[in-house]
């Protein structure tokens, strides 16, 4: 392969030049003007926070995979040795998409010719949808990479037939499949490749070496994701969890409905149904979409057949269809996209005219040759395709879903025009040919001319035919910029947020997620009687919705109205007993309204779902001190400081006088005890008394007590120097024991 690139450097060349070129001017042009650019959002928030915290020396997931893994680890792999900075990602997934021009470009060489791979590479550079997709926090970019690298690979293992280059094959294949499983496909073509070599007797022996030794590679990169699965469910999941409500939401009697429920609270709310239906686990919840979606198969079988023909004309829609993204609406922030992505007339530009090339590539273009090596790459390229675009089918269509086999399509797309292009040569120059002498190669007939340009005609119409897409009334760019605020006010940057929103707009009156917004900056700007009366506003628009409620809860409990806060929030509880938050924040409520029972079962309850934040992990530990739980609340105390970047005093102090003076003598550990509050100490320069306090009782319970007395003695010191004399009565007293105990 290495010779190969070498004979073809300036193509090389060319096909890289064009990608960076392209690349490069695209991520200029958002840095400056994408609002998005720097923050990721919805799904790309989702990703991005997984791998910052796997950076982190975190897990993936809390809990058996709910997303193929592999995006989000190699992610989080590169934030660990570049610092989790967004524009460097996107650079590196650039350079990703610069290499997947390059494969584009071999494949075209092997099924067709050099030219037609050249060609292919520069219109996939080129190709509007590709750009963007390829340069965000998504796995499409990834996808598309390995998907080609897989096929790269495969072409050449069946021609050189090396086991290390099966092996290649089928570790790539892994990795595209444990990435976005449609990947699988690819299996199934080498799977029929391997079927037609023992129809034909051909080799059986090293045929089944190469199966053996292809399924190894693909198992060294599923199978420790499948353990991970069973180590954290009990249960085997292959992959990831997220299968069954994906197919759902492509495959119901509601499903134009449900393929645009929007992020947030409408999408938590769809997902939760599972739970309030008994399904408990991760699996369980995947299961009951998928029954779900199967009783919909059984009893209504025409509806779902129906549904498949009006998915199948979306998937050759020229549009961009979005999903959560909107291309079109990045394109307005980005010139050169939009020169690269628009629609009108019914036309989608680029997809309009790729794929009408396309399928006149593939029926009337054979390549420079016969033989089989090119005939089998052209088969294995539209397998791909037409495999890929099923299973994209059959869950549900969106332009990010349907790109890996678009840019497949460019191959035979370049190929066709390249034909054209020496078919007009031949047939201006043939005069000027016979002049030299030369005989030139035949032009194609009449009637193939005209076969080729009715077959064109019609794949065109397939694209800009009337086809209705369930997400033509959501207003994207208002979304997007609502979400981007969203992230900033999480940040605290309140300006930023103001920014969009004035760029926003009033919005409609009717958008409890506008209203909420109004809240939280109006939270920021220490208006609390606005932010409250916005969120009550959200709350009568969206009752039903949890997250509503647990904002106003909240805002109520900063205004001091805590009752009625805590009636808020105990709703939010019961509209969505599964989150962590809405469990916390009422734990807090009742804290404060000094209802410290309920206050712990609502903490024990948000302990149950997630991690809590380190502040609110120490008030637990108190908490269940005060309630004789002292294991736990020691446990507690030890989760906070691991949660915490550098423990203040305060918890460190805590944690040491529990293990010193329990009341419950099997959890005291004076070792334990002694190394935090000497920590303390050494932190504070012994000035601080509560911390010798402390210490000194760590010395007592380790039973040496001339330490204990030294010790506190010195905080009877710093007290009287600081002015405490509030604590000088109670240090007395523990010298009197020190000293008594030390006699004795």
């Amino acid at each position: 392969m290495k010779r190969w690139f070498g004979q073809h450097s300036v193509s090389f060349a060319a096909v890289v030049g064009v990608s960076l070129l392209s690349q490069a001017i695209y991520l200029y042009q958002a840095a400056f003007n994408d609002p998005s650019f720097f923050v990721p959002v919805v799904d790309a928030q989702v990703y991005h926070d997984a791998a910052v915290q796997f950076a982190a020396g975190g897990e993936l997931a809390d809990g058996p995979f709910w997303q193929p893994p592999i995006f989000p680890f190699m992610l989080g792999l590169l934030y660990a040795i570049v610092g989790s900075e967004v524009l460097l990602a996107r650079i590196v997934l650039a350079l990703m998409a610069v290499g997947s021009c390059v494969l584009v470009w071999r494949l075209g060489a092997q099924a067709y010719d050099n030219t037609s791979g050249v060609v292919a590479g520069i219109m996939l550079a080129l190709y509007g949808p590709f750009l963007f997709f390829s340069t965000q926090l998504l796995p499409v970019g990834l996808a598309i990479f390995l998907n080609l690298t897989a096929i790269t690979l495969f072409f050449t293992a069946m021609k050189r037939g090396a086991w290390w280059l099966w092996f290649a094959t089928g570790s790539v294949m892994g990795l595209a499949t444990a990435n976005v499983p449609n990947a699988f496909v690819i299996l199934l073509i080498v799977v029929g490749y391997w079927m037609r070599q023992f129809r034909l007797r051909i080799a059986r022996i090293p045929v089944m070496r190469n199966v053996i030794v292809c399924a190894i590679g693909g198992m060294i990169v599923i199978l420790p994701i499948t353990i991970e699965n069973y180590r954290e469910s009990g249960t085997f999941i292959p992959l990831s969890t997220n299968g069954g409500i994906n197919f759902y939401i492509g495959n119901n009697a509601n499903a134009d409905e449900t393929v645009v429920v929007r992020p947030g609270e409408p999408w938590r709310a769809l997902a939760r149904e599972a739970r309030f239906a008994g399904a408990k686990t991760p699996k369980a919840q995947s299961v009951y979409f998928f029954n779900k979606s199967l009783k919909f198969i059984r009893d209504e079988p025409i509806a779902f057949v129906e549904h498949l023909g009006v998915k199948a004309s979306r998937i050759l829609m020229g549009k961009e269809i979005p999903r959560n993204t909107d291309v079109y609406v990045h394109a307005e922030y980005t010139p050169w996209l939009s020169w690269l992505t628009w629609r009108g007339s019914g036309l989608g530009f680029p997809f309009s005219f790729v794929f009408p090339l396309a399928v006149c590539g593939f029926l009337f273009v054979r390549g420079n040759t016969l033989n089989d090596e090119s005939r089998r790459a052209r088969v294995v390229l539209l397998a791909f395709v037409l495999l890929y675009g099923l299973f994209v089918v059959m869950f549900f269509v969106a332009s990010r879903h349907r790109l890996p086999a678009v840019v497949v399509l460019v191959i035979p797309a370049a190929a066709i025009l390249v034909a054209v292009a020496r078919f007009l040569a031949r047939v201006i120059f043939h005069r000027r040919l016979l002049e030299k002498g030369d005989q030139p190669q035949r032009p194609a007939s009449p009637l193939v001319c005209a076969m080729a340009c009715v077959v064109f005609l019609a794949a065109v119409y397939l694209t800009i035919k009337p086809t209705s897409i369930p997400a033509e009334n959501v207003d994207f760019k208002r979304e997007l910029l609502a979400f981007v605020a969203h992230e900033h006010l999480q940040n605290g940057e309140l300006e930023r947020a103001k920014e969009l929103w004035d760029v926003m707009g009033s919005g409609s009156s009717e958008d409890a997620f506008d209203w909420g917004l109004r809240a939280q900056i109006a939270r920021l700007e220490g208006d609390w009687e606005a932010a409250s009366a916005h969120a009550r506003r959200a709350v009568e628009l969206a009752p039903g919705g949890a997250e509503y409620q647990r904002l106003l809860g909240q805002l109520l409990h900063e205004g001091g109205e805590v009752d009625e806060a805590i009636e808020h929030l105990a709703l939010a509880v019961e509209l969505d007993p599964f989150s962590s938050k809405n469990h916390l924040a009422l734990a807090q409520a009742f804290d404060v309204a000094g209802k410290h029972e309920p206050a712990l079962r609502s903490y024990d309850e948000a302990a149950k779902i997630a991690k809590l934040p380190a502040v609110s992990m120490v008030r637990y530990a108190e908490l269940l001190a005060m309630h004789e739980r002292f294991s736990e609340a020691i446990d507690r105390y030890e989760r906070a400081l691991i949660a915490y970047d550098d423990p203040p005093d305060e918890v460190l102090n805590c944690l040491a006088w529990l293990l010193a003076t329990c009341p419950d003598t099997s959890q005291r550990d004076c070792v334990r005890a002694v190394e935090l509050a000497r920590f303390v100490c050494d932190r504070t320069a012994y000035a601080n008394p509560a911390g010798l306090d402390t210490l000194a009782a760590a010395y007592a319970e380790c039973g040496r007590f001339n330490d204990a007395v030294i010790t506190v003695n010195k905080a009877i010191e710093v007290a009287n120097e600081q002015g405490k004399g509030e604590m000088l009565p109670m240090l007395q007293h523990r010298l009197s024991i020190y000293q008594l105990r030390l006699n004795h």
